[in-house]
């Protein structure tokens, strides 16, 4: 299951291009655009173009028809993991640093001269082994235990209860004020760290209720009241024939 509308962001909001470009040191053109034209276009036309494992364009697979904030539109996310593999994808990383006004980003290997490189690497290790007499070394996978597929699926199922009655927790915050907790005494405390220790002292800081009720919770909410409502008509038809046998016998 997507769970992305909840933990995932929107590529095509401002936010991911200014990643993009800050990461790259990138270009601007004459016009001083905030985010130039022509690299929104080269990110649309990537994931509109780009396919995934099962056939579907990246740009396809990331739409959600369901969003509850859509009202009528189409939204597309991707997670973390995806909007890293496209920032750093062959074509997407290539432009970015051709296009960069950084000397140094500008001499980076492109991603076919580093292609090239790792596999280079590969046949010198292997020539290597050869030469010792080593037996090639072949991957093996792990193999998960039954006790990491429990502690997934306890993960999961907590997830989905916390989230249909709390807002996500803020990752960043949280993590912030644990380093900041851990790392930070002495004469190296400023006002930043002691704000994250005493944040962190109560968790409750981390989380809040959420203010609407979510579209799983109205189906269970729904569900609910039915079974309640039914289970009254129930009551009430028992009660109701108590008292017609209670006359009759009378």
């Amino acid at each position: 299951p997507r769970i992305i509308v909840v933990f995932g962001i929107l590529l095509l909001k401002n936010d991911e291009y200014y990643e993009a470009m800050e990461k790259f040191d990138f270009k601007k053109n004459i016009y001083d655009e905030k985010i130039p034209d022509r690299l929104r276009k080269e990110f649309e036309k990537y994931v509109q173009n780009t396919k995934n494992q099962e056939g579907k364009t990246l740009w396809e697979a990331s739409e959600d028809h369901d969003y509850k904030d859509a009202n009528g539109k189409s939204f597309h996310f991707f997670t973390e993991k995806e909007k890293n593999a496209i920032i750093y994808s062959d074509e997407i990383y290539d432009y970015l640093i051709k296009r960069s006004k950084s000397d140094r980003i500008k001499n980076l290997p492109t991603r076919k001269s580093l292609n090239k490189m790792v596999e280079k690497a590969k046949e010198d290790w292997e020539s290597a082994l050869a030469q010792a007499d080593f037996p090639s070394q072949v991957y093996t996978g792990i193999t998960p235990s039954e006790k990491d597929i429990m502690e997934e699926k306890n993960s999961i199922m907590f997830t989905a209860l916390f989230e249909l009655f709390f807002d996500p927790i803020d990752e960043k915050l949280l993590s912030d004020d644990i380093f900041n907790s851990y790392y930070y005494g002495g004469n190296t405390e400023t006002a930043a760290t002691m704000d994250s220790k005493l944040r962190h002292a109560d968790l409750h800081n981390y989380f809040s209720p959420r203010k609407e009720v979510s579209e799983t919770l109205d189906i269970i909410l729904n569900a609910l009241a039915d079974k309640i409502a039914d289970k009254s008509a129930d009551k009430s038809a028992d009660k109701s024939a108590d008292k017609t046998n209670h006359s009759r016998r009378k």
